[in-house]
């Protein structure tokens, strides 16, 4: 294995304790509620095949999909702020014709009001 891809192979192993460990802390919104790592990706280099090397050290693992598998299509190399952006419990809003998650809108808005204000706001 390349230095490079220590990184790579370390978060891959993450992917498969979070789906298949129960033992492990964050299995419960992982391999707790049915999400699962695709057969082709139980090889590390396959999955390496696929993904590519990690850009830089500020790009997690994301699931495009956060109710989708671990599986190619579903699964990107993403910047801390999309990874935010694609939580479950992100909110999205329309704002000047475009969607994006609630913060977003706040900040492009000129960050007039808080995010929880804003919050509040729609929800009432």
């Amino acid at each position: 294995m390349k230095t490079r891809e220590i990184r790579e192979y370390a978060i891959w192993t993450g992917m498969l304790n979070r789906c298949r460990n129960p033992n492990v802390e964050c299995y419960e919104m992982y391999g707790g509620r049915g999400i699962k790592v695709c057969d082709a990706w139980k090889s590390f280099d396959s999955f390496f095949r696929d993904m590519g090397p990690r850009p830089s050290s500020k790009h997690p693992l994301e699931r495009i999909d956060t109710n989708g598998h671990y599986e190619p299509g579903n699964v990107r190399w993403a910047t801390n702020l999309e990874q935010i952006n694609n939580r479950r419990v992100t909110r999205f809003v329309t704002y000047k014709g475009n969607r994006m998650a609630l913060t977003d809108a706040v900040r492009a808005a000129g960050s007039v009001i808080h995010y929880e204000a804003a919050w509040v706001r729609i929800r009432t």
